[in-house]
């Protein structure tokens, strides 16, 4: 009875971990932005763009270490957490907007510093920024 009792805590403890649907680790820098599946080598070719592991639709901003990420919803949005160290909250959001303009993404809610609303194609993004001491964490809901 005592081992049956064991296995059951030790499937309850496992399922709960996997439900949380964290990675418990950040991803370094590199692992988490993917180049763009269209980037050309080329003696002069622009800068590429990257795309973050998570959101393969969606750029990266520089810097940006995954900190954590959930399941899709019954909507089929995922939120994933990020962390860009030593920067400030305003700044990143009107970059990162720029960027994802740039990227032909349309800004659809502005309100900014701390949230911005964009839609490419399909594709919706909620993106929310917080000041967390000397870093900045980028919340990022889409689908």
């Amino acid at each position: 009875m005592k081992k049956v009792i064991h296995m059951i805590f030790a499937i309850t403890i496992i399922l709960s971990a996997a439900s949380c649907g964290t990675s418990g680790q950040p991803a370094p820098s590199p692992s988490t932005a993917m180049p763009s599946p269209t980037a050309q080598s080329a003696t002069a070719a622009p800068p590429v763009t990257e795309y973050t592991k998570e959101f393969p639709y969606l750029p990266a901003y520089p810097g940006m270490v995954l900190l954590s990420k959930g399941t899709a919803d019954q909507n089929g949005y995922k939120s994933v957490m990020y962390s860009v160290k030593n920067s400030q909250n305003g700044n990143i959001i009107s970059t990162y907007e720029k960027m994802l303009n740039k990227d032909g993404w349309k800004t659809t809610t502005d309100k900014k510093p701390e949230e911005i609303i964009v839609e490419k194609g399909n594709h919706r993004s909620i993106i929310v920024s917080a000041q967390l001491n000397k870093d900045t964490v980028i919340t990022i809901v889409s689908k």
